[in-house]
């Protein structure tokens, strides 16, 4: 009789410690979006050589960055690996020697569906797992 308590308390003891290992990864997932700042490498297999867009993901849900000439804001939801960005507003300044980079960069981020991160890389996916983009770690 005095086993089942015994058991009880190491059910509950393994329990919790699951729970405390799985929210402690989703927080390192989190932290690592949130933990710096990414310069925009490509677009899908185009490499970026005219400007140096940016992404900065808050805790808040709220993002900011460039395009390399206008300054980007919108807010995102995170859940896991996935990632969507909400709408995307932007200053309105014309530089014509990043036009076509910034246009891409812009539509790029709202196909966004996903991410991963590996060794100091961020990896923009679409709704079909294909790369869209690859930011570094500033």
């Amino acid at each position: 009789m005095t086993r089942l308590p015994i058991r009880l308390f190491t059910v509950a003891a393994l329990t919790a410690f699951a729970w405390t290992a799985q929210a402690s990864i989703a927080q390192d997932a989190g932290a690592g979006l949130q933990s710096s700042e990414w310069r925009l490498v490509s677009i899908g297999l185009d490499p970026i050589t005219a400007s140096q867009p940016t992404l900065r993901l808050a805790e808040n849900g709220m993002v900011g960055g460039s395009t390399g000439c206008n300054t980007v804001k919108a807010t995102y939801n995170s859940d896991g690996a996935n990632l969507v960005f909400g709408p995307i507003g932007q200053t309105r300044k014309y530089c014509a020697a990043v036009f076509e980079t910034e246009r891409a960069y812009v539509a790029m981020l709202g196909d966004v569906r996903g991410y991963q991160i590996e060794n100091g890389t961020l990896i923009l996916t679409g709704g079909n797992g294909e790369t869209l983009a690859t930011f570094q770690a500033k």
